[in-house]
């Protein structure tokens, strides 16, 4: 009886392990199911990846754009920014225009012009010698939050807003002159027109830190300075970048040489970077006498002055005829243009005038 009890009380040896076994040789058939779903998938997922139109492992010529640097070393290698793919809004080129005043004479001849008016003009010569005095008050009398309307009435633009041309600044109010504002919008629009870029230019004119300091060209709101945006425009690139280039015509150049080949179209002469600084100086003299400055602004008047320089020829291709007139000691000075003569008139801030008269075609 107790061998009986025993048989059918203990499980039958080997029974567990059979079941163990075929669950994991079940379980090793599932996974090597899912393994093929997954290798299935993956297949089928590249075969649907597309280049997009236009990719390709190497950027064209002309449109790559070389790594940002606020230091922006000088480098002899560069890269373009050509007309290809690099302006979203294409531009027309703007020709140069006489932004500044041209008059013309009466029959006598005559030009009668107020003395003091030899302090102001697009010409007038400001330094430490030759301080700017004239009319200071009407800008940044009540300190650097000067309203648009008084800017304007005083014949100054805000460069960041204004209805001409607007240029991302330094983050403070800066100011141009009209005819200055007017003339850099139409050069840079140019600009963007035959270099086929819309990289931002950052433009700095007079603000209030020159408000005090009467020795400073930018007082005369005639004066600006140039640097390059980067592409997301976090950092600055100097303006004689090398490696910043654009093709115009076939022809590989960096801004700085367009511009200093171009601006006296417009009516600007390009002073050059300063020791220490980073920025290309731009200064308004007009269309009709940018010509004639090949060095200095200084040069070119003592030129007048001293009767060496007799005549420039503008870029419109027009001749004029210079000549200086001191300033009277009375209220008035009369200027002889010649009857019925185009002319204009600048002061030169040392006490006398630059007279341009066009000669007859």
């Amino acid at each position: 009886m107790e061998e009986k009890k025993q048989e059918t009380g203990t499980p039958t040896p080997g029974k567990p392990k059979k079941n163990l076994t075929m669950l994991i040789m079940v379980l090793a058939l599932v996974l090597v199911v899912i393994i093929l779903v997954i290798a299935v998938i993956v297949s089928s997922g590249k075969d649907d990846v597309t280049t997009p139109t236009g990719s390709s492992s190497t950027d064209p010529v002309g449109t790559t754009e070389p790594a940002d640097t606020s230091e922006a070393p000088a480098v002899t290698s560069g890269t373009d920014e050509s007309t290809s793919g690099t302006s979203s809004t294409p531009v027309d080129p703007v020709d140069p225009e006489i932004y500044e005043t041209v008059s013309k004479a009466d029959s006598t001849g005559k030009v009668t012009v107020k003395s003091s008016d030899s302090k102001t003009g697009p010409l007038i010569l400001v330094n430490a010698t030759f301080p700017y005095d004239y009319n200071t008050g009407a800008m940044f009398a009540g300190g650097d939050d000067i309203s648009k309307a008084d800017a304007e009435k005083a014949g100054f633009f805000r460069i960041a807003d204004n209805s001409i041309k607007t240029f991302p600044t330094k983050g403070y109010d800066s100011f141009l002159r009209e005819e200055a504002l007017k003339a850099f919008a139409a050069l840079a629009t140019t600009f963007e027109s035959v270099s086929g870029t819309s990289r931002e230019l950052l433009v700095n004119g007079y603000t209030s830190s020159h408000s005090s300091a009467f020795t400073n060209e930018y007082c005369t709101g005639l004066v600006l300075d140039v640097r390059i945006r980067s592409a997301s425009g976090d950092t600055l690139l100097d303006f004689n970048y090398e490696a910043k280039t654009v093709n115009v015509d076939g022809k590989k150049m960096t801004y700085e040489e367009w511009f200093k080949a171009n601006c006296g179209k417009y009516g600007f002469i390009y002073e050059g970077i300063p020791e220490g600084k980073r920025s290309g100086v731009f200064r308004y003299v007009g269309t009709i006498n940018a010509a004639g400055v090949t060095t200095t602004l200084e040069a070119y008047l003592a030129g007048v002055k001293d009767g060496s320089i007799k005549s420039v020829t503008a870029a419109d291709g027009s001749k004029w005829n210079l000549s200086y007139v001191a300033a009277s000691s009375e209220e008035n000075t009369e200027i002889t243009v010649g009857a019925n003569a185009e002319y204009v008139i600048s002061g030169d801030n040392m006490g006398g005038f630059i007279v341009a008269v066009k000669a007859a075609s």
